[in-house]
């Protein structure tokens, strides 16, 4: 009988000890509390601590939240509305946190769409609430394409834009096609494309006077295609067969371009 009661005690005590192993003890916990705060103007003519507004509501709960400590992902593009007090409660340590208004693929899904970004690094103290607030900014870049002078003339020596619109690409990305606008109207139509790569564009134009098709390709080069920037492409049409681009990152002139086709006699379009 003794030796029954010694080894259930013993039994009792490795069933403590292995609770030990695998709990952590409530006070080395602490909580987060969350504020977000984005900055969606596109030309920055403040300071930088300036036009931060509160995200809230209903736009903060389709924001997306990944939770990083060092190589662990805690969080994963998770919805600010499926984020409960349980995910709030974290052993204590450092980690970091990401905020995306939409996700990557929204991004350049189609036409592309504005995405603002945020992170933020912070401590969780033991016992203690840590409020963490991460402020979001543009984090891709916008293009728009609109036509200058000898567009859409009707002298027969001048070039009109064909049937097809502009097209733009960037690395393994659908391809873009935009209808470009009058030149410096308003509603013109944009896209929005990743900071740090270079965009690819093409445009096809006719000779009225001959229906032969010319095709002009280019590249923005990537070190002008920069977050939180809009690039603007205006096609200036020559009567010489020739087309002038004007690249402009915020109203800027950054280059002046002109593209020379080769002319197919046959009436199709060479690069």
């Amino acid at each position: 009988m003794k030796k029954t009661i010694i080894a259930a005690a013993a039994l009792v005590a490795l069933a403590a000890c292995n609770k030990t192993i695998i709990e952590t003890p409530v006070s080395d916990f602490g909580y987060i509390s969350i504020d977000v705060s984005a900055d969606s103007e596109m030309v920055v003519t403040k300071a930088e601590d300036d036009g931060y507004t509160e995200v809230t509501g209903e736009d903060l709960n389709n924001y997306l939240f990944t939770l990083n400590n060092g190589s662990e992902n805690i969080w994963d593009n998770k919805k600010f509305s499926e984020i409960t007090d349980e995910d709030k409660k974290k052993p204590s340590g450092q980690y970091t946190m990401t905020v995306k208004s939409i996700s990557d693929a929204a991004a350049v899904d189609g036409n592309g769409a504005m995405q603002l970004v945020g992170t933020e690094t912070f401590t969780v103290q033991s016992g203690e609430e840590t409020p963490v607030t991460v402020l979001c900014s543009i984090a891709n870049t916008k293009v728009t394409v609109a036509l200058g002078e000898g567009f859409g003339n009707e002298n027969d020596d001048v070039f009109t834009v064909s049937a097809e619109p502009v097209t733009l690409t960037q690395g393994d990305r659908d391809e873009v096609s935009m209808t470009p606008g009058a030149h410096d109207a308003e509603g013109v139509e944009e896209a929005w494309f990743n900071a740090g790569a270079a965009i690819t564009w093409k445009l096809t134009a006719t000779v009225r006077s001959t229906s032969q098709q010319k095709t002009y390709t280019g590249t923005i080069e990537a070190e002008d295609v920069v977050a939180k920037k809009w690039n603007q492409l205006t096609f200036k049409a020559g009567t010489n067969g020739n087309i002038t681009l004007t690249v402009k990152v915020d109203n800027t002139t950054i280059s002046v371009e002109e593209h020379t086709p080769e002319i197919d006699p046959l009436g199709g379009a060479n690069n």
